[in-house]
């Protein structure tokens, strides 16, 4: 159950008008939504400890983070894993790879191709399946407890705790269990600015989660106990946490294991089909050719992640960029006072 943490009380008879940062169910991502991250160095973020910050009118400057390497979530229709995914999951959830494999050759029989499951409902996002491929068979399993992310609306100092669990039999192998507890507060409010841009009314998810995944066999039950801690920076219309850093291990002796920020968001879903970077700058990720729109002309610059003018021009209308020698990276295109991120593969 949401509770509130703080009053607001002495504010509202200071009379000072608060904005308010709130995530809806329309914040949330959908079938055909694919972001781009940017991934940083997990040491430089843990000796910092800038992303710690937390209160209402927070200022997280994380803009010095360099990239160290590109991520990519992209979800999709649970008949586009599986066509017998559909059914079993529901039409209106999507899956996003959460490991090609698992076992490393060192098990008995072959696990790839591993989803998690998703829905968006109006007070919840929330993890509500898992698919995987066993020895070329399909195994969808639903959490007989789905894993609520977000409780929905968020606001600052909302707090919820659920538990969640789930179990599948495999075949030669016996049966995978997975059961824990997430535990989360909206403990910030306020700006982040990334190297990709500034985020002005953002909120930040701080959320602990224990968790057992077992394996019970004919030999004897094995449980992998683990302990994390989610923070998750999110605005309004991004669909996606704009920045990201995951802890791992027990409190007090926990280390950043990984730190992101979303770079791209290459959305096919019908409410994003017009949105003005899409339609400015593609593909996206680009390898050799970046095509790009400008109606009238204007001057454009490309300007790499440490702030350096690489080329500049003037263009108007349908025009394309050789990019081939460009090493890999992130990338910002400037025009008309407008800045547009790319990845560079």
């Amino acid at each position: 159950m949401k509770k509130h943490l703080f009053s607001l009380c002495g504010s509202l008879l200071a009379g000072v008008t608060l904005h308010a940062q709130t995530i809806t169910a329309s914040d949330m991502p959908s079938a055909g939504s694919t972001f781009v991250f940017s991934t940083v160095s997990v040491q430089d973020m843990q000796n910092s400890g800038a992303y710690l910050a937390a209160g209402n009118g927070i200022n997280w400057d994380l803009s010095s983070f360099a990239p160290s390497g590109n991520d990519t979530d992209a979800y999709v229709t649970p008949g586009s894993v599986n066509g017998a995914y559909s059914l079993f999951f529901g039409f209106n959830a999507f899956g996003k790879e959460f490991a090609g494999n698992i076992g490393g050759g060192m098990l008995p029989i072959s696990i790839e191709d591993i989803y998690d499951f998703y829905d968006v409902q109006s007070n919840q996002f929330r993890r509500k399946g898992i698919g995987m491929t066993i020895t070329g068979l399909p195994f969808p399993a639903l959490y007989t407890q789905p894993d609520i992310v977000y409780e929905l609306p968020l606001s600052f100092s909302d707090t919820y705790t659920h538990p969640f669990e789930f179990q599948l039999a495999v075949p030669t192998l016996g049966t995978l269990k997975r059961n824990g507890v997430r535990t989360s507060v909206v403990d910030g409010s306020g700006t982040l600015i990334t190297p990709a841009g500034t985020y002005n009314n953002c909120l930040r998810v701080r959320s602990e989660i224990t968790q057992v995944d077992s394996i019970m066999t004919q030999f004897g039950n094995f449980g992998f106990p683990s302990e994390s801690v989610e923070y998750t920076w999110l605005e309004a219309g991004t669909k996606a946490p704009v920045f990201s850093v995951t802890e791992t291990g027990a409190a007090g002796q926990s280390m950043v294991t990984e730190a992101k920020y979303m770079s791209a968001s290459l959305s096919t879903s019908v409410e994003n089909c017009f949105a003005p970077v899409e339609q400015q700058l593609f593909p996206n990720p680009a390898t050799d050719l970046l095509q790009f729109t400008i109606p009238v002309e204007q001057d454009w610059q490309l300007i790499d992640m440490n702030g350096r003018l690489l080329r500049s021009g003037k263009a108007t209308g349908m025009s394309r960029l050789d990019i081939s020698t460009l090493e890999p990276g992130t990338y910002f295109f400037v025009n008309n006072k407008q800045k547009h991120t790319f990845i560079k593969q």
